[in-house]
């Protein structure tokens, strides 16, 4: 019986994600229940990846952690197809900037999520734009935006807060 009732939070937090805002509770349960029930989250997540873009994200990070890149890439892009998941869009961002010789590619997915008021790709638009392309200006507009978007980490706020004071005192 307990099984079956983690199953139905399971599938009722993942069918409403609206309810919830963000797909923190998704990620939770899959995260922390992936190893106890793989069949009913796996069968769950495969049968609904196509449509809905938490649960390809989702997919996306379980690849990630597994170090399956390219398998997480496919799960990113699908669900920023569906309906521009920024999220996914930043994450796409992050496998762009781990390597080095992608950097403005990735920068291209975090300005893109960062349009959509995305908090964590603000900060890190901000700082490709302030440690690797050295374009002070960009830098300030990003980090700025990042240390004013309410629905953003506070204390990611106050780092690009701190980063845009930094950059203010280089620039007088």
């Amino acid at each position: 019986m307990n099984y079956f009732k983690n199953a139905l939070f399971f599938l009722f937090f993942i069918t409403y994600p609206q309810v919830f805002g963000q797909n923190v509770y998704i990620s939770h349960y899959v995260f922390t229940h992936i190893e106890s029930h793989p069949k009913i989250v796996f069968k769950y997540l495969l049968r609904n990846y196509e449509t809905n873009p938490d649960v390809a994200y989702i997919l996306g990070r379980l690849f990630l952690e597994k170090n399956d890149i390219n398998i997480a890439e496919y799960y990113f892009k699908l669900a920023m197809q569906i309906n521009k998941h920024p999220p996914s869009i930043n994450a796409l961002g992050d496998i762009y900037y781990s390597d080095r010789n992608k950097i403005k590619k990735a920068l291209y997915f975090y300005e893109k999520a960062g349009k959509s008021g995305y908090g964590p790709s603000q900060f890190n638009a901000g700082i490709i734009y302030m440690k690797h392309i050295k374009n002070a200006k960009k830098a300030k507009f990003w980090l700025k935006m990042a240390s004013k978007n309410e629905f953003f980490d506070k204390s990611l706020r106050d780092a690009a807060e701190n980063y845009n004071n930094s950059i203010n005192l280089r620039t007088d």
